[in-house]
């Protein structure tokens, strides 16, 4: 009996040792693309190519050799990462955790179209993503038919619509909450969270929430960066917004001379695409409401002057231009965690946060009910 009990233990141990040295060391990805022999695939961390709006960073390239590619590596946390291809359009979106296995299949000329196999949180993003794409193709029919009706004056077709995204929305975000609710483990429930979160209009839903998701997600930094905002940094947001800095001219601008009006803090840079893309939109809201006391204060996260100031000037921007020319650094930015651009701070008539990234048709909604 003592000889069979030992022989079992020395198997259950050759067992362990077994299943640990199939363990990957860190995370493999195995690329199998067609139309891209010869050029380099690139592995960057947060959604979007290399020249988005959001902070990327470059984690790795290769060069496909007979339709493949292989990364090995290793990282502290799971996170969103993009594969792109040089010198093709587009780019897609996965996760990838600390011991991923992954395989990437598809066609370089059709990035975004690659299937992604070997993780459940990327099937899970997946399903997300089919259950959502129906909602926002009704989303942008419904913000296309209220900018025709904009031109032609229909104010109550207007509200009708206004009527309709707010259905909508609210359907958006009871996906959102019920995603979390069935998968609190998942990393994509975090992105989902953050997501509400961002909203500026969920903060109840995000503490609930918060409290669902499993502990692992709650130590992951982004989980971290949520409770941060939610219980540390919103007593400071609470207080009015007060800083200055230079213009294009060195002259010091302040928030403060601005109260007593609706005011509109714009991060963003003159290398962003999706600020310039972005900029119509606030002209549009500007022109509108500039005559009842609505102002802009732009801060950019350029270090170049030049390229800031000729991006003002091809842009036509006609508010109020301040930076430190310390990109990333910008002392403004960091004070209000400013992590991606274009990012922004509507103000009240006392200079406190009453909504933060609005954009488009969204900014130009919440304008025009302060004004009404």
């Amino acid at each position: 009996m003592r000889n069979i009990s030992f022989k079992l233990f020395v198997l259950s141990i050759l067992i362990l040792f077994l299943i640990n040295c199939q363990k990957p060391d860190g995370f493999i990805i195995k690329g199998y693309l067609t139309n891209a022999d010869g050029k380099k695939v690139y592995i960057t961390q947060r959604g979007g190519g290399l020249s988005s709006g959001s902070k990327v960073e470059l984690l790795d390239s290769c060069i496909v050799k007979n339709g493949k590619f292989q990364f090995h590596g290793n990282l502290d946390e799971p996170n969103y990462y993009s594969v792109l291809v040089e010198n093709t359009k587009g780019w897609k979106h996965f996760i990838l955790d600390c011991n991923s296995m992954l395989t990437i299949d598809g066609n370089a000329d059709s990035i975004w179209k690659a299937t992604i196999s070997g993780s459940a949180d990327n099937k899970l993003l997946d399903s997300l993503k089919i259950e959502l794409t129906s909602l926002y193709k009704t989303n942008k029919e419904i913000w296309d038919s209220i900018r025709v009706a904009r031109k032609q004056k229909d104010e109550i077709r207007i509200k009708e619509l206004y009527a309709e995204r707010a259905l909508l929305d609210k359907e958006i975000l009871n996906h959102r909450i019920n995603f979390i609710r069935k998968h609190p483990d998942s990393f994509e429930s975090l992105i989902q969270l953050s997501i509400i979160y961002d909203d500026g209009r969920n903060e109840e839903n995000t503490i609930e929430l918060f409290d669902i998701i499993s502990d692992k997600l709650k130590q992951h930094s982004v989980g971290k960066e949520i409770h941060y905002q939610l219980f540390e940094l919103k007593d400071f947001l609470s207080q009015p917004v007060s800083f200055t800095q230079p213009d294009t001219t060195g002259e010091l601008i302040s928030t403060d001379s601005f109260k007593g009006n609706y005011l509109l803090i714009e991060f963003w840079a003159s290398w962003c695409g999706p600020c310039r893309a972005e900029n119509p939109n606030l002209k549009e809201a500007y022109n509108k409401f500039n005559k009842k006391g609505f102002e802009i204060i732009a801060v950019s996260l350029d270090t170049k002057k030049q390229n800031w100031i000729n991006a003002i000037r091809e842009d036509n921007l006609n508010w109020i231009h301040v930076s430190d020319l310390k990109g990333w650094k910008n002392e403004i930015a960091q004070k209000y965690v400013i992590t991606s651009v274009p990012s922004n701070l509507l103000l009240d008539k006392d200079g406190n946060i009453i909504a933060k990234d609005l954009k488009g048709e969204k900014l130009y909604k919440k304008i025009t009910e302060l004004y009404e």
